[in-house]
């Protein structure tokens, strides 16, 4: 499993192997024709991805952003849709909840994370932001 050498490079994830060298881990093609954004490993070696899955950057009318998942093993699935400008994820310590930052919406959209890593019970976490990005504090309180 990756242990915090990993990079997104367009539409595949890279791993550092021990000797320094650079793999696909993951190919992320088949999931969006868009860049990938932010990334969270949660504590079983599970991937999450986001991206806004639009041309922001050359002024493209904005789409539902999404979330993928990369298994430890490479396989790579979306898990989330829906959801206006994806713009940074976290998971709370116990593995049981990611948290999304929306920037187009002020809000903080938090998942459950199931064994099988899929997401389930969408639902706000908080609104009335402004967030664009998020990190967790020591007591594991979001925020962005």
């Amino acid at each position: 499993m990756p242990d915090g050498r990993l990079l997104v490079t367009g539409k595949e994830l890279l791993r550092r192997e021990p000797d320094g060298s650079m793999v696909r881990h993951a190919d992320l093609s088949g999931i969006s024709s868009f860049g990938w954004n932010e990334i969270v490993v949660d504590g079983r070696g599970n991937i999450y991805l986001n991206s806004i899955n639009f041309g922001f950057l050359e002024g493209s009318q904005p789409k539902s952003g999404i979330i993928a998942l990369v298994t430890p093993d490479g396989t790579a699935r979306q898990v989330a849709g829906d959801l206006p400008c994806p713009n940074g994820l976290v998971i709370t310590p116990d593995n049981r909840t990611l948290i999304i930052s929306e920037s187009f919406t002020g809000r903080l959209i938090a998942f459950d994370i199931e064994a099988d890593g899929n997401l389930s019970n969408r639902r706000v976490w908080a609104e009335g932001l402004a967030p664009d990005g998020i990190c967790m504090d020591a007591r594991s309180a979001p925020f962005g």
